[in-house]
């Protein structure tokens, strides 16, 4: 982007030289070819001298002219120094993205090993998930026994009441003890369940402890290079960020020494080509008429065609145009327009204020027009005296 900019201010420099070069050698064309006819030079009192004014003033615009490119070619120099610096920076800044761009790819290799991280990290949940299923069944085998402890003290109970009532015989005894040997057996296989169940819960506990071990390990390591990577990230971005800032103070200065430039070469232009316009009316003895909006209003039909140099947006404001004009923009095509009108005619300018319409009068004079005027003080000047009936509100 500041490289755009920077391009942008060259490609101003070089067109503002060429233009520059463009307007002396087109005045001085000008100038040499015009051809005063001798009744002028009797009916001059003065001609000598005249001429000798005329001579003084194209020597002006021609020293006006030369300032101005050297001025301009100066300026170039330093704006070409000012790319040479910047060129260099965008080197730097360059290599300083690549390193980015390095340090990025890293730290997504880091960021691939979080994602390992957190696939162990999946297997340690699952495994506790197993680990309290495995306790739950634990608590129900738990559960069985105690039932089966109270039905042995039951019978237990029972059998010291048979053995009482029976004396020596005993024989409901003998069926209790039976009873009894039975719930032995059952609670011997229950235990047994419950050792297996403890002891594939300690397996479990003994996994999940490898697997938080090594998941602790990793994440130590991952986020350690994490943050090793994401220093020298910084740093290259802070890099990065002193370049761009280098690069955008020395294209700010660029910008403002082209727009200074810009805008004295435009007024030293519009004073030459002002110069060189009254150098015109002093040889051949035509100026160019400012016309009064009243005298415009009075003459309007004697003019060959009515030039307006308005820009778009004004030429459909609310002050419309008058009928008929023709729109020339004096940044696109006024003198291309202009070469194809024949230069004897009447030609009046008109613009919103009167300022630029000036300018292009300036201009058709310089061109050969002989018969050149300017509505002074534009479409407002008009509006304030009350906009005629041969206006149109909008353009067509």
């Amino acid at each position: 982007m500041y490289l755009s900019i920077l391009l942008l201010g060259n490609f101003i420099f070089i067109g503002l030289l060429l233009r520059s070069q463009h307007k002396l050698k087109e005045a001085h064309f000008q100038l040499k070819s015009i051809k005063v006819p001798k009744a002028n030079l009797e009916e001059n009192q003065t001609p000598a001298s005249q001429y000798l004014d005329a001579e003084k003033s194209i020597s002006r615009a021609y020293n006006i002219g030369s300032e101005l490119i050297l001025n301009i070619s100066k300026n170039f120099s330093k704006v070409s120094q000012a790319f040479s610096e910047n060129n260099s920076d965008l080197e730097k800044m360059k290599e300083s993205i690549q390193t980015i761009n390095r340090q990025l790819k890293i730290s997504n290799d880091s960021l691939l090993n979080l994602n390992q991280t957190l696939g162990a990290m999946t297997k340690i949940k699952e495994g506790l998930e197993r680990n309290n299923e495995s306790l739950q069944l634990v608590i129900e085998k738990t559960k069985f026994i105690e039932e089966i402890s109270f039905q042995a003290k039951l019978l237990s109970f029972n059998a010291s009441i048979e053995a009482a009532r029976a004396g020596e015989h005993g024989r409901g005894f003998s069926v209790v003890a039976h009873e009894v040997a039975n719930l032995a057996t059952t609670s011997s296989l229950a235990s047994k369940e419950i050792a297996d169940f403890v002891k594939s819960s300690q397996n479990i506990s003994h996994e999940f402890k490898e697997l938080a071990e090594s998941v602790f390990s990793n994440s130590t390591i991952n986020a350690q290079g994490l943050k090793k990577d994401f220093e020298e990230v910084t740093l290259s971005l802070k890099d990065s960020m002193s370049f761009i800032q280098r690069i955008s103070s020395q294209s700010d200065e660029t910008t403002h020494l082209i727009g200074n430039i810009e805008a004295s070469s435009k007024t030293s232009l519009e004073s030459l080509i002002k110069l060189l316009s009254d150098s015109l009316g002093e040889v051949t003895g035509k100026r160019i008429e400012d016309l009064s909006v009243q005298d415009t209003n009075l003459r309007l039909d004697q003019f060959y065609k009515i030039i307006d140099v308005r820009q778009l947006k004004e030429w459909n404001d609310e002050l419309g145009h008058i009928k008929n004009a023709e729109l020339m923009t004096l940044q696109d095509n006024l003198e291309k327009k202009l070469k194809d009108l024949p230069r004897s005619e009447r030609y009046l300018f008109v613009c919103r204020s009167g300022g630029r319409s000036a300018k292009a009068a300036r201009i058709a004079q310089m061109m050969g027009f002989t018969k050149v005027y300017n509505m002074e003080g534009g479409m407002l000047k008009w509006k304030d005296h009350g906009l005629p009936s041969y206006r149109d509100t909008k353009a067509a």
